[in-house]
């Protein structure tokens, strides 16, 4: 059985669908479990150490990572 990576935001749970690499970023591609509707995207962060999950910067920053993900 493959593992599942679950994502929690804002109270709601999200599947792992991918993560992306995109100039020396890392982005994940999300799926709410309860509503296949609900994607999401947020950008990979580190700082003091840790990893942290923010929203994007633009709508440009979002397409680039949607045309990249669709491309793989």
């Amino acid at each position: 059985m493959e593992e599942v990576e679950i994502v929690t935001l804002s109270d709601k749970r999200y599947y792992l669908m991918d993560r992306v690499e995109l100039n020396s970023s890392t982005y994940l591609v999300l799926v709410n479990i309860n509503d296949e509707k609900d994607v999401c995207v947020r950008k990979e962060v580190e700082k003091e150490g840790k990893k942290y999950l923010v929203g994007l910067s633009s709508d440009e920053e979002l397409q680039s990572v949607l045309k990249e993900f669709a491309y793989n």
